[in-house]
């Protein structure tokens, strides 16, 4: 093989990825198509972007969807309110036996005389219990109509019992209970111990409350997201920052879906590192150059520090935020965004410290130079290796 021809074969010396010199000048070509100065439109269109203090401040700014912010520190009302499915019982006590008649009792629902009344002139009745049906309203015996109970407490229920009442029989008495809830539960399913529909008591319980309930989770905390429903809201959150973050542990509301997924965040580690494969954050957040660090680091001899990547979709809005004369992101779609930093400064170095990794992002280190060409050197020595052992053999019979 002549030197002119390995000479030519630079460009396909093996290698783990694109060069720094590689990315740029196929970032030119992508800028010289969008300007109209070529008429070969790349492969793929994508932005580079330096990390700079601005950028990161911009990333930083943004806010992440949150089980707070999307549905705000919602507290139950210290009385219970009787909903569709809930079932309710009726006690009811008139000072004579107008309603019920027969024989007496002044005995309550719970066995025990009512103090200041007479055996003899008190009457009971108990009402069997009731579902409350999609109408929202129940029947009581005696009352002119059927009584709405749908939002109401059962101090309300009782009070507009009574009043119904009034004309029929003297100083009527009326408890109302909520003996099973049907509307105040939240359903959990998913990664849990034993899924199930959890009734919500009257004090209220948080997220994590009822995560307790079902037995907790089965899979690893760190790998594990939250999925509240809450009427037409959806919001995934891993379970590791409600843990950390008390305000996210906000309380349920009836109705609720929480589901429990298998989530494990993890990036991908390319290039001149010490791991080539996907890893595993081991928690809810992780910082540039704690990927580096997770990925063993910048191979000494092989590694550019001044071509560290971090390939991702970004928003449009952002990219735009970054470079307002960007020809890239010009409409709404998610945008391939490289980002670029330079490991070998001290500025780059806090940089990527404040630069948080994203699920599914790509870290790629790029071959210094100085290993491109000792490759070539490996190969020439090669090539020349097999024309120097022919002239020795030559020479040793004695050959021209």
């Amino acid at each position: 093989m002549s030197l002119s021809l390995i000479v030519g074969a630079c460009s396909a010396l093996p290698t783990s990825g694109p060069s720094v010199s590689n990315i740029l000048d196929e970032y030119d070509d992508v800028q010289d198509s969008a300007d109209g100065l070529t008429s070969t439109m790349p492969a793929l269109s994508f932005e580079l972007v330096d990390l700079s203090q601005r950028v990161v401040q911009v990333l930083q700014s943004q806010p992440a969807d949150t089980l707070q912010s999307k549905f705000g520190d919602y507290r139950p009302s210290p009385d219970a309110r009787i909903g569709v499915g809930d079932a309710v019982s009726i006690v009811i006590w008139e000072a004579g036996s107008n309603l019920f008649g027969g024989a007496s009792s002044a005995r309550g629902l719970v066995g025990a005389d009512l103090a200041g009344v007479e055996p003899n002139t008190s009457t009971q009745g108990q009402i069997p219990e009731q579902i409350v049906p999609r109408d929202g309203r129940i029947t009581v015996p005696f009352t002119p109509s059927r009584i709405p109970v749908v939002g109401r407490t059962p101090v309300q229920v009782q009070e507009a019992i009574i009043a119904a009442l009034q004309t029929r029989t003297a100083d009527p008495q009326v408890i109302v209970a909520i003996t099973r809830s049907g509307s105040n539960a939240v359903s959990v399913v998913g990664e849990v111990k034993a899924g199930d529909r959890v009734p919500l008591s009257v004090q209220g319980d948080r997220l994590l409350d009822v995560l307790a309930k079902v037995g907790g989770v089965s899979v690893p905390v760190n790998e594990a997201s939250v999925i509240l429903t809450r009427d037409t809201t959806t919001v995934e959150v891993p379970l590791a920052r409600i843990l950390a973050d008390s305000r996210e542990n906000i309380f349920m509301r009836g109705g609720d879906i929480v589901t429990v997924v298998r989530r494990p965040k993890a990036y991908s580690a390319l290039g001149a590192t010490g791991a080539n494969y996907n890893i595993v954050f081991g928690g809810d957040t992780l910082s540039l150059s704690e990927a580096i660090t997770k990925a063993g680091g910048l191979q000494d001899f092989r590694a550019d520090p001044e071509g560290v990547f971090l390939l991702r979709y970004e928003r449009a809005d952002l990219v735009r935020a970054f470079k307002p004369d960007t020809k890239i992101a010009t409409g709404d779609e998610p945008v391939p965004t490289v980002y670029a930093v330079n490991m070998r400064s001290v500025a780059g170095m806090f940089l990527a410290q404040n630069f948080e990794m994203r699920d599914k992002d790509v870290l790629f280190v790029s071959n210094a130079p100085l290993t491109e060409m000792q490759k070539l050197i490996q190969l020439i020595q090669g090539a020349a290796q097999p024309v120097a052992t022919g002239a020795g053999i030559s020479n040793a019979f004695g050959g021209n």
